[in-house]
């Protein structure tokens, strides 16, 4: 399988001028935390036998397929979209994904109900994943041979259209 390595966009549609990169604080660790609690439960620590005994330490997996989407994904688009600016609220989320990323941005939008489109490559074999995107409200659009000109079409759309 071919690496991915992301490059330069020339045409400033990967980021845009309202992105924020300042990296997070724990403050704001603290707040996406009780955002996040508002509307998914906790998801259990289990300790996995064979790896504590593999690694001879105690290992515990945070089980985050107890999640609705089974995903942990979820969790950033419940902090993005509770502090949304009402502009892109009602522009709307897009962007691209293979499933679970889809998934999570479109239960998050529901929840808000913002709309939210999501593409997808046209060649993507799982109609249970694009099932749940649709179910979940979100307009699934295919494009693209792969995941790389899905995201591409993705910027480009939202980029024509803010």
């Amino acid at each position: 399988m071919p690496s991915y390595n992301p490059i330069e966009s020339s045409d400033e549609t990967t980021i845009f001028p309202y992105h924020d990169l300042t990296p997070p604080t724990t403050r704001d660790i603290y707040e996406a935390r009780n955002i996040v609690q508002q509307y998914l439960p906790r998801t259990p620590l289990v300790r996995s036998e064979s790896l504590s005994a593999d690694l001879n330490a105690d290992v515990y997996l945070k089980r985050e397929d107890t999640l609705p989407t089974r995903s942990f994904k979820i969790r950033g688009f419940y902090n993005l979209v509770a502090d949304l600016d009402q502009e892109f609220r009602q522009k709307g989320l897009i962007t691209s994904s293979m499933g679970n990323h889809g998934q999570g941005m479109a239960t998050a939008a529901r929840e808000f109900d913002i709309p939210a489109v999501i593409v997808v490559p046209e060649t993507l074999e799982n109609p249970t994943k694009i099932n749940s995107m649709k179910r979940l409200g979100a307009t699934v659009i295919a494009h693209g041979r792969d995941v790389d000109e899905a995201r591409e079409y993705a910027e480009q759309m939202a980029a024509a259209e803010g």
